[in-house]
């Protein structure tokens, strides 16, 4: 059976567990919103560029 097929019968979440303790690896969060308050007019792809991962990696 799969994962999520279980996990929504016994919770009746779809979503995925948390994976407790991990943090992102690329991205240093300070960095990022001293960043973002540096350049509030700039698109995420253009903060993503500074720190050389793609756009999803911003949200």
């Amino acid at each position: 059976m799969k994962e999520w097929v279980k996990r929504f019968k016994e919770t009746g979440e779809f979503s995925p567990k948390p994976i407790l303790g991990k943090q992102p690896t690329k991205i240093n969060l300070a960095t990022l919103k001293k960043q973002v308050l540096e350049h509030p007019d700039w698109f995420q792809h253009e903060h993503a560029q500074t720190f050389d991962v793609t756009q999803s990696a911003i949200t």
